[in-house]
């Protein structure tokens, strides 16, 4: 049987278990990102590395040591998963945003196959990055048709997003009238704030990462949402609220999941 190599930076690890699913009768599908255990939980490591941010911000006026320790780890994880798969060779290496791995990961997994995949499921204009990162790929597949056209040199083929199999299908009350998950720019929160004040008579569960203290029924993530349980949100729901990029033409995952849970 053929084999297959998922690497996936982002939405965790509901890309592994669905290509595992979806591709089972055809492929052996591995995951490329080893489990690494960075201590975050530890009271140890937690005040160690605090400490060393006072210094580092009040002493010598640098505010990036979290920045910089999260692209230390990130690096060791790709070094700790390329060395694992050292004498592995793969039919087919399937990447998910090329953008976020690290030129250095892509290179050498490039010598692991001949068929070596990038799906780009966000807007080019947001991920610069890719333009150095193409020459790495064989195949380079994007869900937004205009930025095709604009970007000839990527040689980019169209393919849709799409919902997942049915991780959770039992049908459930719709306890929420309108629900939106995602990040929170100014725009969208200005966007959301006047949306719950014309429907304030509507259940309204709105999920949004922001630094800033948010007005019910906006509520900070401290932490993502994992998609299991977005997909138990969006059954519990009536309306699936998304809001449009002005980079952004093609349609989004939640127009497949609205789609696929019969929701509006």
């Amino acid at each position: 049987m053929k084999r297959l190599l998922v690497v996936r930076p982002a939405f965790g690890d509901i890309f592994l278990e669905e290509s595992r699913s979806i591709l089972k009768e055809k492929y052996i599908v591995e995951n490329f990102l080893t489990d690494i255990n960075f201590d975050k939980n530890n009271i140890i490591s937690k005040y160690y590395h605090k400490i060393l941010n006072i210094i580092f911000r009040n002493l010598l006026n640098k505010r990036d040591y979290y920045q910089k320790l999260s692209e230390k780890n990130k690096k060791h994880l790709y070094k700790c998963s390329l060395k694992r798969i050292k004498n592995k060779k793969y039919d087919v290496i399937l990447v998910f945003r090329g953008d976020r791995v690290p030129e250095f990961a892509l290179k050498e997994l490039s010598k692991h196959t001949q068929k070596f995949i990038n799906y780009q499921f966000d807007g080019i204009s947001m991920c610069p990055d890719i333009f150095l990162k193409r020459k790495y790929f064989t195949d380079f597949f994007s869900f937004e048709k205009e930025d095709i056209k604009l970007y000839p040199e990527l040689k980019m083929k169209f393919i849709t997003n799409f919902y997942f199999n049915p991780i959770i299908s039992q049908k459930k009350k719709e306890n929420i009238d309108f629900y939106y998950v995602g990040t929170g720019t100014n725009e969208r929160i200005e966007y959301l704030k006047n949306f719950a004040f014309y429907f304030a008579e509507y259940k309204n569960f709105f999920l949004l990462t922001s630094s800033k203290n948010l007005p019910y029924p906006l509520t900070n993530l401290c932490s993502p949402v994992p998609y299991k349980e977005n997909l138990n949100n969006v059954q519990n729901c009536k309306c699936i609220i998304d809001i449009k990029l002005e980079n952004h033409n093609g349609l989004s995952f939640r127009f497949f999941e609205a789609l696929f849970y019969e929701k509006k």
